[in-house]
């Protein structure tokens, strides 16, 4: 199985780059998407019973069992079409969600995987980050994710 697990995301690297797909999104068993951006750096690895991608910044790890599948793209538009209306920004202290629909779940996941907060959100929603240790954090709302450095 292993061997299987590791032959898989090196093609999945492999024809993602030779077909110059730059995301490679990670879909969990609990229906969440993390999208793992594909650079030159980065390394997939399997060690025990997770799949560890790391580009020298961004250490995640996912456990082999909450992975459903995976699958990539590479027009620049897809995440913007992946948000809809929705956007966000963040100011270092807060993440600021704009325009989400409703049953949004907005989700923030600290480098070793655990969730350090989560709420259901519609519309106009604050995301408060005071009291988190500093660190590189990923942040998971309607099956988009994106990366945070709190200092």
């Amino acid at each position: 199985m292993k061997k299987f697990f590791l032959l898989f995301a090196a093609l999945t690297c492999v024809m993602s780059v030779w077909a110059n797909y730059n995301v490679l999104a990670v879909h969990l068993t609990d229906g969440t998407q993390v999208n793992v951006a594909l650079n030159e750096s980065l390394r997939l690895t399997f060690d025990g019973d997770d799949m560890i991608a790391d580009d020298g910044v961004v250490n995640l790890a996912f456990p082999k069992n909450t992975i459903a599948h995976f699958d990539h793209f590479t027009d620049p538009g897809a995440v913007k079409d992946l948000l809809g209306d929705a956007s966000y920004d963040f100011t270092g202290d807060e993440i600021h969600f704009y325009s989400l629909p409703a049953g949004s779940n907005v989700a923030l996941y600290d480098a070793a995987g655990l969730c350090v907060a989560s709420a259901n959100a519609e519309g106009n929603f604050t995301l408060p980050l005071q009291g988190l240790k500093a660190g590189i954090y990923i942040v998971i709302f309607n099956n988009n994710s994106f990366k945070i450095s709190v200092k």
